[in-house]
């Protein structure tokens, strides 16, 4: 007998439940099935999207216990290790992160909507060294990024999320990198930063809700991947000089200029994302390696690497086959950035990339070539 809608919805979410503690138990980087606690998500009754009560259709799952260590396998070529966990409250919703290119063991991260205006700097393992409030509005702060000009470092917040798909224009924000003082961690105790620049821009082709943005220094260009089925690469020319002097146009425009290949999903990731609502394999947060060559990208179950040869433009790239690197099973992971500091804070071999979630505590990992240097 065929069961009717309201019938089937207590059924959809036992059997996604179910999955996504196979997931948890499969993904490589975690422990045995018979070690590791189930892990469940959330599958709520359908809910009524309005501006005032937006819907983020995204997992909402406990933290699971991983492994310190994961080995390289064919599927997973780079050694994970778990380096610390973010433990403050403050930073309950870590949407973007970025690695300092001046200080060592430094990495910064924001914070997703709702929370406040605040950029924080934490060490490697996690714990908060310093905060300092932000003069610009948190509207949906979702991904940040660094870029050196004029031998000046500027992190940029990128306030790109619209989860709606009604916003007219968005922002990116660009802050003279605070110098933290080595004693005290805080060099601008009791002020208020002010941006650089901003710089305001829309799409081409209308409205994009984006989590995954990433600087082309070389060429003077951000990139930006929307959170969407077949995902589209946007491009923003930028003349840094103009704006940071305030000259540049009012508003930049982000062109189309890639179909970002399909993300590698597994049968139960796949089933899952269609009994929940959720895609698992939409894009939460990207960045390049500081040589411009390669960009790493995540996802709600995966790390992926595209690499970029010198022949080749990101746009070709982009639409080349994305490597998986490694499955992880974080409640919600929407922040990585790649790495170019060797300290060994980071890990054993040469760590590549690091990349943490959402929801306190939220583990902190590495993906590191091996020590035989794979």
């Amino acid at each position: 007998m065929q069961l009717a809608g309201a019938s089937r919805r207590p059924v959809l979410k036992l059997i996604g439940a179910i999955l996504l503690g196979q997931l948890g138990a499969c993904a490589t980087g975690s422990p045995n099935a018979s070690d590791t606690p189930s892990q469940t998500v959330s599958i709520s009754e359908p809910q009524q999207e309005s501006a005032a009560n937006p819907v983020d259709a995204e997992p909402d799952d406990t933290d699971p216990e991983e492994t310190e260590v994961a080995a390289n396998t064919p599927e997973n070529p780079l050694q994970a290790m778990r380096i610390g966990t973010v433990t403050d409250q403050q930073l309950g919703e870590i949407s973007g992160i970025a690695s300092s290119r001046q200080q060592s063991e430094v990495i910064w991260a924001i914070n997703d909507s709702g929370n406040a205006p605040r950029l924080f700097a934490l060490a490697p393992d996690g714990q908060l060294i310093s905060s300092f409030e932000a003069n610009i509005n948190n509207r949906d702060w979702e991904d940040m990024a660094l870029v050196n000009w004029f031998g000046q470092a500027y992190l940029m917040i990128a306030d790109i999320g619209d989860n709606l798909g009604i916003q007219d224009n968005y922002s990116l924000h660009f802050f003279a990198e605070p110098l933290l003082n080595s004693a005290t961690g805080n060099a601008l105790a009791n002020t208020v930063l002010e941006p650089a620049a901003t710089l305001r821009f829309r799409y081409e082709d209308g409205s994009h809700n984006s989590e995954a943005i990433a600087i082309d220094a070389d060429n003077d260009s951000i990139y930006l991947v929307t959170k969407s089925d077949n995902a589209g690469v946007y491009r923003i020319d930028v003349d840094p000089g103009s704006l940071l002097a305030g000259t540049s146009e009012s508003l930049a425009v982000a062109r189309l200029v890639a179909t970002l290949a399909p993300v590698p999903q597994s049968f139960q990731e796949t089933l899952l994302g269609n009994l929940a609502g959720v895609n698992l394999g939409h894009i939460t947060s990207m960045d390049f390696s500081t040589d411009n060559r390669t960009a790493w990208l995540m996802s709600y179950r995966g790390i992926f690497r595209l690499r970029r040869t010198e022949s080749m433009t990101w746009p070709d790239a982009f639409a080349g086959t994305l490597e998986k690197v490694h499955s992880h099973t974080l409640a919600q992971g929407e922040a990585i950035t790649a790495l170019t500091d060797a300290s060994a804070a980071f890990g054993p071999g040469q760590a590549q990339v690091l990349f943490t979630s959402e929801k306190v505590p939220a583990p902190v990992w590495t993906l590191s070539s091996s020590l035989s240097g794979q």
